[in-house]
This record gives C-alpha cells, structure tokens and sequence, in this order.
C-alpha cells in the first residue's frame, strides 16, 4: 500500500459517521472525567506501555488531567 493510499483508507474511517459518534462519545467522556476532577487510568503492556506512558503524559502536561499508566 502506498503512502496516497494509505492517507484516504485513514481519512475514509475516521470520517465515517459511526466513527465520528464513538470519537464524540470518547471526547465527551474525557471532558466530562476533567470537569469533575476524576482520574484517567492508562493500561499498556509489551510495545503499547511506551504508547500508555507517552499519553498519560499528554493528558497530564497538555490536557491538565491527573493520570495514571500502568504497565508491564
């Protein structure tokens, strides 16, 4: 699959309306952990703990959201 390709098959399934429902479901979720001061777990293990450890560190630094990673 070429670079072009693989860009629109991307762009076709994050534009899809089911899709863009769980997207809202998901922002709506976090926005709703935020405004009441909860805590956001991240679970990762193997390859995705660096993934789980990079975005509790988003939400922590960017989103202002207390997180937490655990990993193995």
């Amino acid at each position: 699959m070429n670079f072009a390709k693989y860009i629109s098959n991307y762009d076709k399934h994050l534009n899809n309306a089911e899709n863009q429902k769980k997207l809202k479901l998901i922002i709506n979720k976090i926005n709703n952990l935020k405004r009441s001061n909860k805590k956001l777990i991240i679970l990762g293990n193997g390859g995705s703990s660096a993934s789980a450890s990079h975005l509790m560190v988003d939400f922590t630094k960017q989103a202002k959201i207390k997180t937490i990673n655990f990993n193995e």
